[in-house]
């Protein structure tokens, strides 16, 4: 087992995301899981994406959905382009010191009246 001083700050950022999660989200697609890891589902939470597009940057209102150490899946009112970066910031009711973290949109789909927008969270 690795011991939490021997993980780089990066690291331990994306350990600490994924702890946000309560309970396991399912597919619903019904087919095989094709994640690594398991998205774990979260107190619904006010968040903010910048999705990063050249040299401009727009700032969106989210809330995110569920979370692995890997990525998060989370709910706004704009599409996002796919394979743009973007940098996830943290709700402020966590209670933590939560850093913000740079990922990539992998996804983007009209669910339920709001747009669900992936974000694989770089390594």
């Amino acid at each position: 087992m690795i011991e939490a001083e021997e993980l780089t700050h990066h690291q331990q950022t994306l350990r600490l995301w994924e702890a946000m999660g309560t309970e396991v989200a399912h597919s619903e697609y019904g087919g095989q899981e094709r994640r690594r890891r398991v998205r774990l589902l979260t107190p619904e939470s006010a968040c903010r994406l910048d999705v990063i597009t050249g040299n401009q940057q727009q700032e969106l209102p989210v809330t995110i959905r569920d979370v692995c150490i890997n990525g998060a899946c989370v709910m706004g009112d704009v599409a996002v382009p796919v394979g743009e970066m973007a940098r996830l910031h943290p709700a402020a009711v966590t209670g933590s010191p939560l850093d913000p973290v740079e990922g990539r949109v992998v996804s983007c789909r009209w669910r339920s009246g709001r747009y669900r927008v992936g974000v694989q969270f770089q390594p």
